[in-house]
């Protein structure tokens, strides 16, 4: 058996452990192979000088902007097969996946993706064979395992602008 993690204890059991009981138990810890995996939550400000990451989908493709200060702009396209939420989860991964050793802005038009990115560190869920799913897990696995900044909002797009 591996180390043991904190995440591994469900929430619902975390938050009965009593002041005397919880005591008690970080004393034990101490004599267990215990390790805390290190962890990045999304930042809440902008990363200076990090690239900016703008992501868009529709129901058979989305596409990532990457722009940054030195370097020439940065477009890949890739088309999918599913929903438009689907894109949107697609796209913020391959971002993810594509920059994983570097800080990160990423600026999507989903509240639905940001909020999944920003919420599924250390959740617990147990995914199905659906396509979502699936993304989500891979989504929560590459959150969980980041280890440089990033950070991650919503953006208003597709509306017109009011005079």
């Amino acid at each position: 058996m591996g180390p043991l993690y904190w995440v591994h204890l469900a929430w619902s059991d975390c938050h009965k452990i009593t002041p005397r009981l919880e005591s008690i138990l970080l004393m034990a810890l101490k004599t267990l192979d215990v390790s805390l995996p290190p962890h990045v939550f999304p930042s809440r400000q902008p990363i200076p000088d990090a690239p900016c990451v703008f992501t868009d989908a529709n129901k058979t493709a989305f596409g990532l902007l990457v722009k940054t200060p030195n370097e020439p702009d940065f477009h890949h396209i890739e088309t999918h097969s599913g929903s438009v939420q689907l894109g949107e989860l697609q796209a913020i991964i391959t971002t993810l996946q594509k920059y994983q050793d570097t800080p990160l802005n990423i600026f999507s038009d989903s509240k639905y993706s940001v909020q999944a990115a920003t919420s599924l560190p250390f959740s617990v869920f147990r995914p199905t064979e659906s396509q979502i799913d699936q993304a989500l897990q891979a989504l929560k696995c590459l959150t969980e395992n980041r280890r440089h900044p990033w950070f991650i909002t919503h953006v208003r797009s597709h509306q017109a602008f009011r005079e």
